[in-house]
């Protein structure tokens, strides 16, 4: 056997099966793409087409939306780092601009601010609400106050699973005409209402950007696939000479339109997540978990809130202490709220039956640890 000692090696990692702290899908890939890898890896020898037209029309045409307006992507990340050059123009110049969002909300928007220099302003929202969860008149008032150039919306909000209607985006982007919306519905394409938010964009608005990944949906994190949906093809067409001739890999090019059209694969996909989080609930009810509770309904993910109110180990309300237990003496991984600034509550992705056994009985055992 050959060795291959000089190939870097990945350190270990916790099994996709418990690992509850990544929102990627527990089922796996489809199978399909594994066998079509592994059938043409010689494909990677050859480069993949210039600009990438021909995925980029066959994805816009499964998302129903102007092909012209549409490019596909490696991964939501790097859009977020080209933003500021995206927006940089002769009256907007990246000194002046000044961004936003909800918070909690998802890091790399904050951080992409930052290392660009640019004043990053946030809106708290009432996490413990599942609705009215903000005050719509107090929110205009902090736009109006600190007239940001760019808002964040991420729907349903990670990490706290929050819903924003299409009709609320699309009276801000009326309301607000100069002020670009970054609309991120990378967990919407988990839910069913995904193609009302797609509609507003490519029929409705004139100043709304929608971003998707689709890695973490098709398990495909490595491959790093996803689409920029713009209301402005002069803005889609500067975006696509930003990134130039070669941003996919070859494998990505291919599977990606293949993956938007495998409907057996996306519905069960979303009867799976339905029927293992009513599972999930119910089996907290009969082991009485009573100290751990969600009041968000998202489909891939929820933010669970820690109450002992003094009836059971003071440590439990601590996300970090029940994360930190739960890897440590069971092997599991949650999300610590702590990254998001939440003290008292963890972020949870639902993952198949036999796992999501063991994770309700590990919190189980947490309420008798003797310190």
């Amino acid at each position: 056997m050959k060795s291959y000692s000089y190939i870097l090696n990945p350190p270990p990692i916790v099994s996709l099966e418990d690992n509850f702290s990544t929102n990627v899908n527990p089922l796996g890939p489809p199978e399909w793409v594994l066998e079509y890898i592994k059938e043409n890896c010689t494909n990677i020898l050859s480069y993949p087409q210039l600009w990438h037209q021909e995925c980029d029309k066959a994805v816009a045409t499964e998302l129903g939306v102007d092909p012209e307006c549409h490019i596909a992507i490696p991964g939501t990340s790097q859009f977020f780092s080209n933003l500021p050059m995206l927006f940089d123009s002769s009256k907007n110049q990246i000194k002046k601009q000044k961004w936003s969002s909800f918070r909690p909300t998802f890091w790399e928007y904050s951080l992409t601010a930052k290392l660009n220099g640019i004043e990053f302003c946030e809106f708290p929202i009432d996490i413990r609400k599942q609705d009215g969860f903000f005050n719509e008149n107090s929110f205009f008032n902090f736009l109006d106050k600190h007239k940001p150039t760019l808002l964040f919306l991420c729907t349903p909000n990670n990490p706290t699973g929050h819903f924003l209607s299409p009709d609320f985006v699309r009276g801000l982007s009326i309301r607000y005409k100069d002020m670009e919306i970054i609309l991120d519905l990378t967990y919407s394409f988990f839910e069913a209402n995904f193609c009302d938010y797609i509609t507003l964009i490519s029929k409705k608005s004139k100043n709304i950007t929608a971003v998707v990944s689709y890695s973490k949906f098709f398990c495909l994190p490595g491959l790093r696939i996803g689409s920029v949906i713009f209301s402005s093809y002069k803005t889609a067409e500067r975006y696509r000479k930003l990134l130039g001739p070669l941003r996919l890999n070859i494998f990505s090019e291919r599977i990606l339109p293949r993956l938007l059209r495998d409907q057996q694969y996306i519905c069960h996909t979303k009867n799976f997540f339905c029927d293992e989080w009513n599972f999930f609930i119910k089996k907290m009810g009969e082991y009485d978990l009573k100290w751990i509770k969600s009041v968000s309904t998202t489909t891939c993910f929820r933010l669970f809130f820690l109450e002992t109110n003094g009836n059971y180990n003071r440590f439990l309300d601590n996300s970090s202490f029940v994360a930190e237990k739960l890897y440590s003496i069971h092997g599991i991984r949650v999300c610590d709220g702590r990254f998001y600034g939440i003290n008292d509550a963890v972020r949870i992705r639902i993952g198949v039956r036999k796992a999501n056994l063991k994770l309700i009985e590990a919190l189980k055992s947490l309420e008798n640890l003797t310190l």
